[in-house]
């Protein structure tokens, strides 16, 4: 429901004159960003993340794999 209710209200952003894309500020403020996004690839979309809440998700996710690795080894 969440990605529908957000999918939905898609709008098409033209780049800038940089090659940069303005987010707005109603996405921007929801995503909590202050200047500086990360982007990250997921098959077939990608997702912009706030930068402090991207480095902690993905140092948890990379212990997760981690842990699961070991696992897998024995």
């Amino acid at each position: 429901m969440v990605q529908r209710a957000v999918a939905g209200s898609a709008v098409r952003k033209p780049l800038d004159d940089a090659g940069r894309l303005c987010l707005g500020e109603k996405l921007t403020a929801l995503l909590g960003l202050s200047g500086k996004a990360g982007l990250v690839g997921c098959l077939d979309r990608f997702e912009i993340w706030e930068p402090g809440k991207l480095e902690a998700t993905m140092g948890a996710i990379e212990q997760v794999a981690d842990e699961t690795l070991e696992q897998l080894m024995i």
